[in-house]
């Protein structure tokens, strides 16, 4: 008895505090309880959790819902997004007035899209800083953190790619002094050491920094930029830890993530999926298991990002456009112009990106190659480590149409699924993981006292399914309640008609 009335002192909230709302008989759900708990009582006040008591304890708050033993979670975070993109929507695709109608209503409904799919919390990885104030400026929307501009080198990848000098382009460049001594005329070394750059990206409001190893396993004869060095990149890390950043490497193959342990940064901004195999291999090759090993026993953080992938997939999907679930977080205008003006995209990246070396229907089989093979590494990873950590990449700006803002995060977590991670560590990679890593754990990710009030309820258990997803009810972001059907693309349509 003793016991038991310890435990419920720590539960119950203290009288003194304003309790704005009670959440009352619901099942709690969340990474630092080993079971779900049943017949609780949440306590809410000034967008913070305030207590968690049994519900046949009294409580003084203003507004009460009965969760009805429904599953209450924290909400997700999706710590790789890039706000600036509207999936499918490339340059020329249809003349200029419809594409910035298209782009604005896109735009408008994304807060809400993310937040439909149970997304409080997002992480711009390379801030265009124009759209992050319109996306704030949205009366509804999930909170927002970002890692700055990403740190370009000088004359690397990225930079490469810009159409302008990249001290326009990217005026936060990083100078790898250890690859390329020379500057653009003009620049000053001083404003371009990993110090420098990085003391930029905090003063912007930056919680994380973003570098790039890019070796272009898709281009025939390697990259045409010169790769970042081991030195540069410890140098950026040296100086992040220094300042409570938390440092992302881009990256897709086995010698980048080698690199990302060698420079000990903290996430791999995607899976090692371009594997040294012929493309039709259905077996990730040994070397693949080492490198999960080694992440492991490192503590690298890696961010699958498998909806990378299904960007360039998508165009090789007919039945993709034809998912109901889009007209929730688009307009259906959107929907049909994927449908119709942005099919010509596939044409393009086979004429372009593969230069009609492939047979078009071949590369469905391809796909199916590097999907299986990056499943079994995922598996492997997952089953030895908690190294998964949760994001998504939406909008990729790459060809295709494949990821839709929220339910792209739907997705991803349906294929870690069918890769054999289970439901309770997506749940965990999608919130306490990703809190503790991008050092946030002090205000979301898990359900305790003193936190943010950004919470789930869904009528389904999310322990045994990501389908639970599907069943979510009501949002509450920063304390505040909002019903998940008023969010929907289809709301906003039907009360403007």
């Amino acid at each position: 008895m003793r016991l038991l009335m310890s435990v419920l002192a720590a539960l119950i909230t203290s009288p003194l505090l304003a309790q704005d709302l009670a959440i009352e008989n619901a099942t709690l759900v969340s990474p630092e309880r080993d079971t779900p708990v049943e017949g609780l009582t949440v306590l809410v006040g000034d967008g913070r959790i305030l207590g968690i008591q049994p519900a046949s304890i009294p409580h003084q708050a203003e507004r009460v819902i009965d969760a009805e033993r429904q599953y209450l979670t924290p909400g997700l975070i999706d710590s790789h997004v890039h706000l600036y993109h509207a999936t499918g929507l490339r340059p020329g695709l249809v003349e200029r007035e419809r594409a910035l109608a298209l782009q604005e209503a896109y735009f408008e409904q994304m807060p809400r899209s993310y937040l439909y799919w149970g997304f409080t919390t997002l992480v711009e990885l390379n801030a265009d800083f124009e759209t992050n104030r319109a996306f704030e400026a949205a009366p509804i929307r999930p909170r927002l953190f970002h890692c700055g501009e990403g740190l370009v080198t000088s004359n690397g990848f990225m930079a490469h790619q810009a159409h302008l000098p990249v001290e326009d382009a990217f005026p936060n460049f990083l100078h790898d002094r250890h690859v390329t001594p020379e500057l653009p005329e003009g620049s000053d070394p001083a404003e371009h050491t990993p110090a420098a750059t990085l003391e930029t990206i905090q003063a912007s409001g930056g919680i994380c920094v973003k570098i790039y190893f890019e070796d272009a396993p898709w281009m025939p004869n390697g990259p045409e930029w010169p790769l970042p060095s081991q030195a540069i990149f410890s140098e950026v890390v040296r100086e992040a830890r220094e300042r409570g950043l938390t440092v992302f490497l881009h990256g897709t193959t086995p010698a980048a993530h080698r690199m990302g342990l060698a420079a000990g940064v903290d996430v791999m901004a995607h899976g090692p999926w371009d594997m040294p195999v012929d493309l039709l291999e259905p077996i990730a090759p040994p070397m693949m298991f080492e490198l999960a090993d080694d992440i492991a026993e490192a503590g690298l953080q890696l961010q699958p990002t498998i909806r990378t992938l299904g960007q360039t997939r998508s165009m090789f999907e007919p039945d993709i456009l034809q998912d109901a679930d889009w007209l929730d977080v688009v307009p259906s205008s959107y929907v049909e112009f994927l449908r119709t003006d942005a099919q010509p995209q596939r044409d393009t990246f086979i004429e372009v990106i593969l230069g009609n070396r492939l047979d078009e229907a071949l590369i469905p089989h391809l796909m199916d190659g590097y999907q299986g093979r990056y499943q079994q590494f995922l598996r492997y990873l997952a089953t030895n480590s908690d190294a998964l950590v949760f994001g998504t990449d939406t909008a990729v700006g790459t060809f295709g149409w494949g990821n839709p803002p929220g339910l792209n995060g739907h997705w991803e977590m349906r294929e870690l699924a069918e890769a054999g991670i289970s439901p309770a560590d997506i749940l965990d990679m999608a919130t306490r993981r990703n809190a503790e890593t991008l050092n946030l754990a002090d205000e979301i990710g898990t359900i305790e006292v003193g936190k943010r009030a950004d919470l789930l309820l869904m009528q389904d258990n999310p322990l045994r399914s990501i389908d639970a997803y599907r069943s979510i009810t009501t949002v509450i972001l920063n304390g505040a309640p909002m019903d998940r059907a008023g969010l929907s693309a289809r709301h906003y349509e039907e009360t403007d008609q």
